[in-house]
């Protein structure tokens, strides 16, 4: 459900953040496999901003 949902986006715009790198969502959704499915196509076309810095 979640991959088709990503897949309908593809014609919209979406913001998506995430206080997490993406090497840690495989934990979040329990499959590496999964988790590396959804990154790729949530990023397929997209402009990745990685963000540093110290937490106040």
């Amino acid at each position: 459900m979640v991959l088709r949902r990503l897949s309908d986006l593809f014609t919209t715009s979406l913001i998506l953040t995430s206080n997490l790198p993406f090497s840690g969502w495989g934990g979040v959704f329990g499959d590496q496999a999964v988790a590396a499915a959804m990154i790729d196509r949530i990023v397929h076309h997209a402009d990745v901003l990685t963000l540093k810095g110290v937490l106040r």
